[in-house]
């Protein structure tokens, strides 16, 4: 059973039939992977089933078969069909061969395991199709070069078991796919296969769908709190960790003090997922990459120059530098400006505009956006009023917001910065979340007024 109410009334005793009055609607909010995550509802899994005995015919005997009695069964069972052995039994020679290519025998661990990560990824190229069953065999995947989730992560652990390193397959279900219980072993709660490989007394968990991502980076569909690790014996749950903070750095200079145009220069940090998206933006559509893909608003901007650093070295920041221009200049023959200073956001709009919420907020993972803003101004100008400074912590320091506008000589200083530090937030806090958000949205729109001295 799942849900609030179902629970609360039916929890702990043994009936056939169930009844609940006033459920309210489900449907899709912002921040939520799966709606029905938070639906009341009954799931039925076989137990067992009458199978015919060897003498049925003479005497119509049938015994009891259980379908899967537990979590140890389903393991081995899963384990033991064509579609994990086709991986994980394939001709050892032949990938020791593999093995050998691409990597050194004098590679710490922790580099070996990098270099057969990257093989597969760059590789062997992901259909799109998540499964917890291998669709092809070796050969045929090498020659195909793609697959479903299966067939590349269990290619990953049959390399990296072949370079002599603990490794199994980790069956989860994605976050679109939904929760699930630990209660029963159904295998309709999975749809997705990853590899854990032991690196001292601990396990890395790797996922090799994307050629863009970081070996120590997951998907966010792969972060729905844990998954079964497939062994022969003892197979276990384990917890799916978020490895990596995502952080999003912006420098911003802009500059009035040239009377025929204003000149901006941008300094683009990226890191963790946020890294990821703007790296697979970049690389597909390059063209294009200023105009769509940047978080600013290139409308009446010329773009002078772009260029970008780390763009494959992903396991490091990505850079993008940025030089425009406008060819208008708001203080030409004005004695009072009035600037509404950020050519960037935190967000495009408020997310949390709903009065009221149904479901639990999940951000997927924690991250940090920092806007640093230096306004150069005329000669002759000062600051006749800038917005006060602010400080907003959220739920206990989950979340933190800061603002201060410094006025330093012949330019304004500006900072805004706002960190998540909690994946998921419950609906009794909705109201909470919605008033901080609509102040970090606000915050940075106020207006700065300039006068001639």
């Amino acid at each position: 059973m799942q849900g609030e109410k179902l629970i609360k009334k039916y929890s702990g005793t043994n009936t056939g039939s169930w009844s609940l009055i006033d459920i309210p609607g489900l449907y899709q909010e912002d921040f939520v992977h799966n709606p029905w995550d938070y639906a009341e509802l009954i799931r039925f899994q076989l137990l067992g089933y009458m199978k015919k005995g060897p003498t049925y015919v003479q005497d119509g005997t049938r015994t009891h078969e259980k379908f899967v009695p537990s979590w140890n069964e389903f393991a081995k069972k899963l384990l033991s069909l064509s579609s994990f052995q086709n991986y994980l039994n394939f001709n050892q020679n032949k990938l020791k061969n593999t093995v050998a290519e691409i990597t050194n025998e004098t590679d710490v661990k922790t580099d070996k395991i990098k270099e057969i990560y990257y093989y597969v990824s760059k590789n062997i190229v992901w259909n799109g199709i998540y499964s917890i069953s291998g669709s092809k065999n070796i050969p045929k995947l090498l020659k195909d070069k793609n697959g479903n989730s299966a067939d590349i992560n269990l290619f990953l652990v049959g390399l990296l078991r072949n370079a002599g390193f603990e490794a199994e397959p980790m069956i989860l279900s994605t976050k679109s796919h939904g929760r699930i219980s630990k209660d029963y072993p159904m295998i309709s709660f999975f749809n997705h296969i990853i590899c854990a490989v032991k690196i001292g007394s601990v396990y890395q968990l790797l996922d090799a769908t994307d050629p863009y991502r970081s070996y120590n980076l997951l998907a966010v569909q792969d972060l729905n709190y844990y998954g079964f690790m497939l062994k022969e014996t003892n197979p276990q749950w384990m917890d799916i960790p978020m490895t990596q903070h995502t952080r999003r750095n912006i420098e911003v200079k802009i500059d009035y003090t040239n009377k025929d145009q204003t000149s901006y220069e941008y300094l683009f940090e990226y890191d963790g997922y946020d890294a990821l998206t703007k790296r697979k933006q970049y690389f597909n559509n390059k063209e294009d990459f200023f105009e769509k893909h940047l978080d600013i608003n290139t409308l009446n901007v010329k773009l002078d120059s772009f260029s970008v650093e780390n763009a494959k070295i992903f396991n490091k920041p990505f850079f993008v530098r940025v030089y425009c221009h406008t060819e208008t200049n708001p203080f030409t023959d004005k004695d009072m400006v009035y600037l509404e200073p950020f050519p960037v956001s935190h967000f495009d709009e408020n997310p949390f505009l709903a009065e009221k919420r149904i479901s639990p907020i999940d951000f997927a993972y924690t991250f940090a956006d920092n806007i640093t803003l230096r306004v150069y101004y005329p000669e002759g100008y000062e600051v006749d009023e800038k917005p006060k400074t602010e400080s907003l912590v959220l739920l206990d320091a989950t979340g933190k917001y800061k603002y201060k506008a410094l006025d330093i000589e012949n330019y304004l200083k500006i900072e805004s910065t706002l960190i998540i530090d909690e994946t998921r937030f419950f609906v009794k806090e909705y109201e909470q979340i919605r008033t901080f958000f609509s102040e970090v949205i606000k915050k940075p729109s106020e207006l700065i007024v300039l006068k001639k001295k």
